[in-house]
């Protein structure tokens, strides 16, 4: 298989995985252990709905090892990764309570001060992290007005759209 099959792998999460050997191996994401008491000794290949288990010896190869099994693992899930989902949705929720125009930017209501005072939010989601980002005050229920909120929600959909041109930037340099 040539180097670039293998380059999305590569980019993929690893983690250390101890062996019953006491042999510690990098193992990508989507990819597990499976040693049981009996006989079952290899790696085993989990990915959107595709499932296949490597031994680590067997028919086909006898004196397997569990670093040969794991190559052919990683191979395996070199040809089916199909790459990080994207983050990005084409278009608001259905049900979003208070519609912005924009996915990812949201306007909150939220007491404060032991349930005394209502603050309005405008805030703004990252597509890298899936957290709210940033948190644009617009203002209590006696100092919100419709141009105020409108301008709040302004500055938060420039900046939304600042980060998604990161993310798809970082997009292209990753496939």
């Amino acid at each position: 298989m040539p180097v670039s099959a293998l380059a999305p792998i590569v980019r993929l999460m690893r983690r250390d995985v101890t062996l019953p050997s006491g042999e510690t191996l990098r193992v990508p994401r989507h990819i597990k252990r499976l040693d049981t008491a009996s006989s079952t000794h290899g790696w085993q290949v989990h990915y959107k709905g595709h499932t296949k288990y490597f031994a680590d010896s067997g028919r086909s190869n006898p004196r397997g090892t569990p670093r040969s099994a794991l190559g052919r693992a990683s191979r395996y899930l070199a040809e089916i990764y199909s790459g990080r989902p994207s983050m990005l949705h084409p278009s608001e929720h259905i049900n979003k309570i208070r519609p912005t125009g924009v996915p990812g930017v949201r306007v909150i209501h939220r007491l404060e001060r032991k349930g005394a005072m209502r603050v309005t939010y405008v805030e703004v989601y990252d597509p890298q992290k899936q957290l709210h980002v940033r948190r644009f005050y617009v203002g209590t229920d006696r100092t919100v007005t419709p141009q105020r909120l409108a301008d709040k929600l302004k500055v938060a959909k420039a900046y939304r759209r600042m980060l998604v041109d990161a993310y798809l930037e970082c997009c292209r340099h990753c496939a």
